[in-house]
């Protein structure tokens, strides 16, 4: 899974390695994080969680638009 960090500073390392990933690099397009075969489940939430994030941003944009 690879994943572009908006800021490095917020994330603990050494806990993702606690956590089972046992390969951690740094690529042009974000860090790389290798947790097995739990991996795609993993990214697959992720996903899932940042498009409903991004959904429900927008209802708040277009509501606020409606009101103004």
């Amino acid at each position: 899974m690879t994943v572009a960090l908006k800021d490095r500073s917020l994330v603990d390392f050494d806990e993702l390695k606690a956590a089972g990933a046992y390969v951690i690099l740094e690529s042009k397009d974000g860090y790389l994080l290798r947790l097995g075969n739990c991996s795609t489940i993993i990214a697959r939430e992720m996903i899932k969680q940042m498009e409903e994030k991004e959904h429900a941003s927008m209802q708040t944009i277009e509501e606020n638009a409606a009101v103004h």
